[in-house]
């Protein structure tokens, strides 16, 4: 059994070496992280190590700056300054930040997951494949828009070579 008498989460190591300062008397302490009173306060409520919690601040920027993203989003779509195919994108990302805010166990999963030393390269690496994603994204649509343009120069010439023709059989000046 873990602190508390929870059920020991996998992805937590202990080391049986007591450590002085940790306040811990079973003699057990989680690698890498200092415990304190505060820590011990939110486990006791949470059931979670400080190492899987959000600090207060933060929850409260990230959930700004997501719902923010989300109304931002949504508005732009309304006012037919988005198309709502761009959009789904920008909806996904400010949902993700949403729950991971409500879920940061899961960050800290997927960065156990992948081998990462922190959640903040975590981070960093998901907003590498989100710009990846968004550059995939507009160059579908570049592709798409310079077969457009071609296809339609190509139209345009063959009327314009028509029109010549038809001027020329016709008589009609210019």
């Amino acid at each position: 059994m873990g602190r508390e008498g929870k059920t020991p989460n996998p992805l937590i190591r202990e080391a049986k070496e007591p450590r002085h300062d940790d306040g811990n008397s079973d003699g057990k302490r989680v690698n890498f992280i200092h415990w304190t009173r505060w820590d011990n306060l939110m486990f006791s409520q949470t059931g979670l190590p400080p190492e899987f919690l959000m600090p207060l601040r933060q929850q409260i920027f990230a959930l700004a700056v997501s719902v923010l993203v989300f109304i931002f989003i949504i508005d732009m779509v309304r006012r037919r300054r988005l198309r709502e195919e761009y959009s789904v994108l920008w909806l996904v990302t400010s949902v993700v930040m949403f729950v991971l805010v409500f879920k940061y166990e899961w960050l800290v999963a997927v960065t156990y997951w992948i081998g990462a030393t922190s959640s903040t390269t975590t981070l960093t690496i998901g907003s590498l494949v989100f710009l990846l994603l968004l550059s995939v994204q507009f160059c579908i649509k570049i592709s798409r828009l310079t077969n457009q343009v071609k296809d339609l120069s190509q139209e345009n010439a063959l009327l314009r070579k028509e029109v010549e023709i038809l001027s020329r059989r016709f008589g009609a000046k210019e």
